[in-house]
């Protein structure tokens, strides 16, 4: 929804932002971001993620800071990944949506967000290790594991091995260990 009307400003901007309905298109477009579409009434799909990359390199996801929002953002990551599209995840605060957040707090605070927003993979394994319990050895393995599975999505080695350290860190667990089991992980 809304391509019609994003498509000039989000192939100048080099951008679009991609929220979940027509009133986040409609509010941001009133306030100048006239770069935002929404999939509207079905999920993301990969013929969507062909588009948009045809028209601009970046993508701005921007969700609600809810768990559903959470969980909207980390369901695109196999669709992104790998697609050529820098994709970043702007978060909004919890029970805010695009329309809402706009009007609220104006374009400014929206940008202010947009400076903070993590990378996709970033976002997904920062999800993650956030939900770890340092206590727990097999809360410890569990994550560990979930975000092995994702590394294993990204080509990009030096993604891989600067996101071991910090899993490693995060969950103290060893690095040799985590590459180890990395190939096994699925």
């Amino acid at each position: 929804y809304g391509m019609d009307k994003a498509r000039q400003s989000a192939t100048s901007a080099g951008r679009f932002y991609v929220v979940e309905g027509y009133f986040d298109v409609i509010a941001l477009h009133q306030y100048g971001i006239a770069n935002a579409v929404a999939p509207l009434g079905t999920a993301l799909t990969s013929d969507h993620v062909q588009i948009l990359h045809r028209l601009a390199p970046s993508v701005m996801l921007v969700f609600d800071g809810d768990a559903a929002g959470i969980g909207a953002a980390l369901r695109t990551l196999d669709l992104f990944m790998n697609s050529g599209i820098d994709v970043r995840v702007l978060l909004l605060p919890a029970g805010e949506d695009p329309d809402t957040f706009i009007r609220k707090n104006g374009v400014s605070a929206f940008r202010e967000l947009e400076g903070k927003a993590a990378t996709l993979l970033d976002f997904a394994i920062m999800s993650v290790l956030n939900k770890a319990k340092k206590d727990s050895i097999q809360d410890r393995v569990k994550r560990a594991d979930e975000i092995l599975a994702i590394l294993q999505k990204t080509k990009n080695p030096i993604e891989k091995d600067e996101y071991l350290k910090v899993v490693s860190e995060r969950l103290n667990i060893r690095q040799d260990l985590l590459r180890k089991r990395l190939p096994t992980v699925r």
